[in-house]
């Protein structure tokens, strides 16, 4: 899914900009949190963040993973109300924060812009519950491929065939992909068995030895509904023979 930035013109995108400031935020730090007042939108200029739900129990989950040039919190704006998801440094970030007043401004002075990131907010919201709604036997290591996918889109700025370490565990996976995190590992270990992910440097991370390898299986398990035994990887040969 495209970012905020790649979907407007340059000087849409720089308008947007001038209207707020920059902040700077340490790993850990909390950008926004869930259930608070929505009183600003922010521009992520550099670093990713962690898009984190909270249930009643006050146990948080991963939910996704935003890079440079998304827009963050305007989901609020949009359901006029306080916020549905805490957002977490995962490293260093530099944001704009625009407050609520001048993000407004700027989507009445472009009604098409407004249009697309209601659709685009729409759009998100579908893959979320496409994925919670994705539960069933046999259904994990699919749901895992395409969660890795989102992964690599997210942390890699050039996603091009080569190998790539996902700094995420196998927990902040499986809970990406709505799983326990022994179903995350049970699922990790398949693929590693189909030479679709190697072992990471730290406890239970993964990486990835092909990416071509890892978008052709994550594509086959959805469109074609294949069994994850009839689906390997190369392993990290070079080349690739799906190259």
């Amino acid at each position: 899914m495209s970012t905020f930035e790649a979907r407007v013109c340059s000087a849409d995108f720089e308008d947007l900009l001038s209207r707020g400031r920059p902040f700077r935020y340490g790993a850990g730090d909390y950008l926004m949190r869930q259930g608070e007042a929505s009183d600003c939108v922010m521009v992520l200029r550099h670093g990713h963040v962690k898009i984190l739900s909270q249930d009643a129990a006050g146990h948080e989950r991963l939910l996704a993973i935003r890079r440079r040039g998304e827009l963050l919190g305007e989901f609020a704006f949009f359901r006029e109300g306080a916020r549905t998801a805490s957002v977490m440094a995962h490293d260093d970030v530099t944001v704009v924060k625009i407050p609520g007043t001048r993000f407004l401004d700027y989507l009445a002075a472009n009604p098409a812009i407004q249009q697309d990131l209601l659709r685009l907010a729409i759009a998100k919201l579908c893959a979320l519950e496409a994925r919670r709604a994705e539960v069933g036997p046999g259904t994990a290591v699919p749901r895992l491929l395409r969660v890795l996918v989102d992964a690599v889109d997210a942390f890699a700025d050039d996603p091009a065939s080569g190998r790539l370490l996902v700094p995420l565990t196998q927990q902040q996976l499986g809970e990406m992909a709505g799983m326990s995190e022994l179903s995350a590992h049970r699922a990790v270990k398949v693929l590693r068995e189909r030479r679709l992910l190697g072992a990471g440097p730290g406890k239970r991370k993964v990486a990835i030895p092909c990416l071509t390898c890892l978008r052709r299986a994550a594509l086959s398990t959805q469109i074609y509904g294949k069994h994850d035994g009839d689906i390997n990887g190369c392993g990290g040969a070079r080349p690739c023979p799906e190259g």
